[in-house]
């Protein structure tokens, strides 16, 4: 290779490795002179890559490409090490959804390290989400060694999940009826629908208390769950509004006028949205 080609394909090498540098060095903020991210990059850069320069000008190719590998493994490291920083202070600000993101993004670059997993699970366990506790746990502890310092603790988050979903209380089941029903009354009209889905129970309840669904707005059938209940409770409505800006909503609606009984309609109107 040309003398003023090598210098080029060095230039080259040394550009993009610094710039793969200073990305994975700004990932977040100083801390002091002791972070990471801290470090002079023009220096890093000096301290990794003479080795790789110096065999790579003797030409000893063999030994230039073993002193890139540990170049790449420093990076990796330093990265690992600035996503953990990063990840403790999304947590310290209380950010989950950034402390979750961080988390996937350290557990794709290090599977075999349990902190990752640690803190993916710590957020769904605050969230509620159990479910998704023992799944990232359980990937956690087949994925690192049993030796490792988290795996304790991944297995701890695990048994709580299951635990925490062993003593779930359905508390509409549970509730007096006057109490549920008064909860009821606060639901959004989607969430009514949603949550007569939940359980037979649940169900029975809601469908039996006329009193949320005296008043009823149908929107197109393809988004509207309230739909599906007109049959089950046509005699608790009272005023019927219907969107027509679908035609197929507006057909099922007189479709149903026509055989159904609504005993209590006292005001019925159609109306588009468009």
């Amino acid at each position: 290779m040309p003398f003023s080609q090598q210098e080029s394909v060095k230039r080259k090498a040394e550009s993009t490795l610094k710039r793969l540098l200073k990305r994975r060095l700004s990932s977040t903020d100083p801390i002091d002179d002791t972070n990471i991210c801290s470090l002079n990059v023009e220096g890093v850069w000096d301290q990794l890559s003479s080795d790789v320069k110096d065999a790579y000008n003797r030409e000893h190719y063999d030994e230039a490409i073993e002193h890139s590998n540990d170049v790449i493994y420093t990076l990796k490291e330093m990265l690992i090490k600035a996503l953990k920083l990063r990840m403790n202070l999304w947590q310290k600000k209380g950010d989950l959804g950034q402390q979750l993101k961080n988390a996937a993004t350290l557990i794709e670059n290090a599977p075999r390290d349990s902190v990752g997993y640690i803190s993916a699970a710590q957020v769904y366990s605050m969230r509620g989400q159990q479910n998704r506790v023992i799944a990232i746990t359980s990937e956690g502890m087949h994925n690192i060694l049993k030796t490792d310092d988290g795996y304790e603790t991944l297995k701890a988050l695990y048994q709580n999940a299951n635990a925490r979903i062993a003593i779930r209380i359905d508390f509409l089941a549970q509730l007096p009826y006057d109490l549920a029903c008064t909860i009821a009354n606060y639901m959004p009209r989607k969430t009514r629908g949603a949550c007569v889905k939940v359980s037979r129970t649940w169900r029975d309840r809601l469908l039996h208390y006329p009193k949320i669904w005296r008043i009823c707005t149908i929107y197109p059938v393809s988004y509207d769950p309230t739909f599906q209940l007109l049959p089950k409770i046509t005699t608790h409505i009272k005023e019927l509004s219907i969107d027509c800006s679908s035609q197929l909503t507006f057909d099922k609606c007189m479709e149903l006028l026509g055989y159904a009984d609504f005993p209590n309609i006292q005001k019925l109107s159609v109306s588009t949205s468009k």
